[in-house]
């Protein structure tokens, strides 16, 4: 069975804010991901944790400058704001005909799309750091581990029972969403206005529908029923709002404008689909950054691309984002043109930074092992790339880690020639929309996750209109309603959410002696660690490790400890 193997830093230093710019408040801590499970990482988010790549970090809340909060969203009960309407319906106008907004008419979603960044940059290892940690990288090999024969194996299964139901066999491309030429027209209904009254005009003759209305009201009165019953039923039932499906299936003309495509891609160099547009990818990724953020080019380089955005602790498909996906290989080369696009324009990286390898260790490379979401079902949980294919062309890339529970983002980015589009925003309508199809086969995986919210950051602002949202709170780990939480966060910037001061944090009870060490090749408890081990001295780094990650996570993953005393 995968298991997760984790390499915790236990230093704690400040560094560069990227929301205030203060340059040494910014606090969190850090771990290495050679592997994970999509189950661990999942309970790991849920404590406030995030990942770049492999880099896993937790801001300390009440230390940082700008506390981070986790914020998600019911996608099932997931309701359409007005500007979010708009957004979709220019998107289709634009589509079907090849319309496009004038510079002039820039509305608030538009605005607050310029910011649509779903992903915040952790602190830089050190160089000593990454070269230990490629060194303990070859030596660990899941295979090679061996059990302590001293201990009773007291795995916790890495599926829950939400991954034992059964789901439809249906392929993968029952997920992806082609949006394409249809025989329907689009038709529009307009509704007659209303003609004025005239007041010295004889009155009006009675519609024969009002009085059809008035007689079976009163035969239902002499029925026995009360006023009240009988008008609820003949009152005619008020239409049903269009739902996010709805708009995203509106119909088109038989000969549309432009033709999109949304592919999901597993996110790895080792996939042949991957690695074949992994150039168009990081292209549009470089191009992005160099535009939108502002990035000198020698900073968006292929190898920190792969670091950030590609490099990840599982394995997948889906175009999960792997290199071994034929599917991703043959789109490999478009992303990363596209990367580069991006990086360059937006973020204003140099050409150099916005290279392969940048590009990998970023948006392809992760820690996750491969875990299928259920034994009869036809995709796995994992990172992917959620390609955006407009006349086979890639304009949009966004990255995705599909998790038991949740569909979470970790980074989109667009061409900036198309951001008359707001396409930050309706990417992530479109995850939602992902989010709610998948919740048809696994009803477990039911949430958005939208990365931090900072309430000071008026940029963060527009992760509060996706309703309903909800905010981690940083003590119990237990998720509030965001409305509940701004008039707390108005007060101080850091803030318990959980109104009920007798709620505690449980799950971050630490037992040592449960911890699971990973130690000369061997699993084993930390106990028996200890025992093999005289002259280690980590018992205070171990205890952090567990109480950040909790017991559900300590009790499985391999915390990986060298033959010597580790500070």
């Amino acid at each position: 069975m995968d298991k997760s193997i984790v390499e915790y830093f236990s230093g704690h230093e400040g560094y560069r804010c990227g929301y205030c710019s203060s340059p040494d408040t910014c606090y969190s801590h850090g771990m290495w991901a050679h592997t994970m499970t999509p189950l661990d990482y999942q309970n790991l988010i849920d404590r406030g944790w995030r990942r770049s790549g492999k880099y896993c970090y937790k801001p300390t809340m009440n230390v940082t400058c700008c506390p981070l909060y986790t914020i998600r969203c019911e996608a099932k009960k997931f309701v359409l704001t007005r500007s979010q309407k708009k957004v979709l319906k220019k998107v289709h106008r634009f589509l079907a005909y090849g319309e496009k907004s004038k510079p002039n008419e820039v509305s608030s979603a538009d605005r607050s799309d310029q910011d649509m960044d779903t992903s915040e940059f952790p602190p830089d290892i050190d160089v000593q750091g990454l070269k230990r940690i490629k060194r303990v990288k070859t030596a660990i090999k899941q295979s090679d581990i061996k059990a302590d024969k001293t201990e009773t194996n007291t795995d916790s299964p890495c599926v829950d029972n939400s991954q034992n139901e059964k789901c439809d066999s249906a392929q993968l491309d029952q997920f992806s969403s082609t949006i394409s030429s249809q025989s329907a027209r689009l038709r529009s209904e307009p509704s007659s206005p209303l003609k004025s009254s005239n007041l010295n005009s004889k009155p009006q003759c009675r519609k024969a529908k009002e009085i059809r209305k008035e007689r079976k009201l009163q035969k239902l009165l002499k029925q026995g029923m009360s006023e009240e019953e009988a008008s609820a039923l003949i009152t005619p039932k008020i239409n049903e709002p269009k739902s996010l499906e709805d708009f995203l299936t509106e119909p088109f003309p038989p000969n549309p404008a432009h033709k999109l495509e949304l592919r999901l891609v597993p996110s790895s160099i080792e996939n042949p689909l991957f690695s074949k547009y992994f150039d168009d990818s990081y292209n549009v990724y470089k191009k992005y950054q160099m535009s939108i953020h502002k990035d000198p080019a020698e900073k968006v380089t292929t190898k920190q691309y792969t670091r950030f955005l590609v490099t990840n602790p599982f394995q997948f498909r889906m175009v999960p984002c792997n290199m071994k996906s034929e599917e991703f290989l043959s789109n490999y080369d478009k992303c990363h043109k596209l990367y580069s696009k991006y990086q360059m324009k937006i973020h204003k990286d140099t050409e150099e930074e916005c290279a392969k390898g940048n590009y990998d260790n970023f948006l392809v490379e992760s820690p996750f092992k491969n875990l299928r979401a259920f034994s009869s079902s036809s995709f796995s949980f994992g990172s992917y790339h959620q390609q955006y294919w407009l006349d086979d062309k890639i304009i949009a890339v966004a990255v995705l880690d599909i998790l038991p529970y949740c569909v979470s983002s970790v980074y989109f980015y667009y061409d900036p020639e198309y951001s008359f589009l707001s396409l930050g925003t309706y990417a992530a309508l479109r995850e939602i929309a992902l989010t709610r199809e998948l919740n048809t086969k696994c009803s477990e995986l039911q949430y958005y996750y939208m990365g931090y919210y900072i309430h000071s950051c008026v940029k963060m602002r527009y992760k509060g209109q996706f309703v309903p949202s909800f905010l981690l709170c940083p003590e119990t780990y237990i998720f509030k309603p965001i409305e509940k939480c701004k008039p707390l966060l108005d007060i101080s910037k850091y803030h318990r959410l959980e109104e009920d001061p007798k709620k505690e944090d449980t799950n971050g009870i630490v037992n040592l002696n449960e911890v699971i060490i990973l130690y000369d090749n061997t699993r084993m408890t930390y106990a028996t660690y200890r025992n093999l081990s005289k002259i280690a001295n980590d018992e205070d780094d171990v205890r952090k490790y567990a109480h950040f990650v909790g017991k559900k996570c300590y009790k499985r993953m391999l915390l990986y400890r060298k033959n010597k005393t580790i500070k």
